[in-house]
C-alpha cells in the first residue's frame, strides 16, 4: 500500500492506494476512478499505450504524488486510463519501470557469471554443441514427430558418395513420408477462401 494523493492537494489529503509495480511498463497509469476521487487536475495528452495485443491513447494524464510505505515522496506523471484497463491488476495506480527507483524501488537484474555454461546466457558455441551432443544420442533411432506421430524421422551419418551441404557435414535428417500423407482429398469446395 501507497499513500497516493493529486500533488495539487496536502499530503494530509492522501488516500491509502493499492499500487502495481511493473517493470515491464514504460508508463504509469491511474483508474479514472482514482483520479476524480483524489480530485486530480487532468490534462490532454497523446501518448499511446501499446500492449502485445492492442493499442490506445487514453487522452487524459495527471500528477500524483505517491508516497511509499519506506517515507520516500515522489511526483509521477501518470496516464489517466478508464478503471476496467487496470481491473485485472487489482490495483488503481501501475507505476512503470522509469518511475520505479524514483519511490525507492531497485530492480536488480541478475548479472552473467562468465564462467557459466549453459541455459541462456550460453554462447552460441555451447548451445550448438549441446544441440548436436543431444542429437548423437538418438543416432539411427527413428522416432515419431510430436506435431505429427505418422510421420518418422531420424538423423543417420552421412554415406560416402552422398553430396554434403557443407563440407563439414557429418549427419543427414532423414523424414519418412506416411503413404496417406501423399495422397489429397479436397473436403471443401472452396479450399482458398480469399
Amino acid at each position: 500500500q501507497f499513500a497516493v494523493g493529486a500533488s495539487s492537494q496536502p499530503i494530509s489529503r492522501s488516500e491509502s492506494v493499492r499500487v502495481a509495480l511493473d517493470s515491464m511498463s514504460s508508463v504509469n497509469l491511474c483508474s479514472r476512478s482514482l483520479s476524480k476521487d483524489l480530485k486530480c487536475i487532468t490534462y490532454k495528452d497523446t501518448t499511446a499505450v501499446r500492449s502485445l495485443h492492442a493499442s490506445s491513447i487514453p487522452g487524459l494524464a495527471t500528477t500524483l504524488r505517491v508516497i511509499s510505505p519506506d517515507g520516500v515522496i515522489a511526483l509521477i506523471r501518470t496516464l489517466v486510463v478508464d478503471d476496467e484497463q487496470l481491473k485485472e491488476s487489482g490495483c488503481k495506480l501501475l507505476i512503470g519501470y522509469p518511475d520505479l527507483e524514483r519511490i525507492g524501488v531497485v530492480v536488480r537484474l541478475p548479472q552473467p557469471d562468465p564462467h557459466l555454461s549453459g541455459g541462456l546466457l550460453a554462447s552460441q558455441d555451447i548451445l550448438n554443441q549441446a544441440a548436436l551432443t543431444a542429437l548423437r544420442q538418438h543416432v539411427d533411432e527413428w522416432r515419431s514427430l510430436p506435431g505429427a506421430p505418422t510421420y518418422l524421422a531420424r538423423l543417420r551419418p552421412i554415406i560416402g558418395g552422398e553430396t554434403k551441404d557443407e563440407p563439414e557435414q557429418q549427419y543427414v535428417y532423414e523424414l519418412l513420408v506416411p503413404p496417406s500423407a501423399t495422397t489429397s482429398e479436397t473436403t471443401h469446395k472452396k479450399q482458398f477462401d480469399y
